[in-house]
């Protein structure tokens, strides 16, 4: 078992998003994000959907030509087939939880 305390893994960086590394194995792979106003995160050509939920702060979440708000709490999940981002508004914290 592995308990993370992921307020005290929220690390910002004003010249670049940051990335913590929270778990790996063989079939799932979850990491926190933190990103400050402008930094963005670029979703990946994964084989299985990415699910990216806000920790805190607020950004945006886009899958094609739809954008959204991403608050505390907002749980987005990208499909496998589509080209998802994310993009920091302020001091916005993703955890990204995707299958291998």
């Amino acid at each position: 078992m592995q308990l993370h305390d992921l307020i005290s893994e929220i690390k910002f960086n004003p010249s670049k998003s940051t990335q913590k590394e929270l778990f790996n194995s063989s079939g799932l792979k979850v990491n926190l994000y933190c990103l400050e106003e402008g930094q963005k995160l670029e979703g990946c050509q994964c084989k299985k959907p990415t699910i990216w939920y806000c920790v805190g702060g607020n950004g945006y979440f886009s899958c094609g030509s739809q954008r959204i708000l991403g608050t505390f709490g907002t749980l987005f999940v990208c499909d496998h087939r589509d080209v998802c981002t994310a993009k920091g508004k302020d001091h916005f914290v993703v955890l990204e939880i995707k299958g291998k």
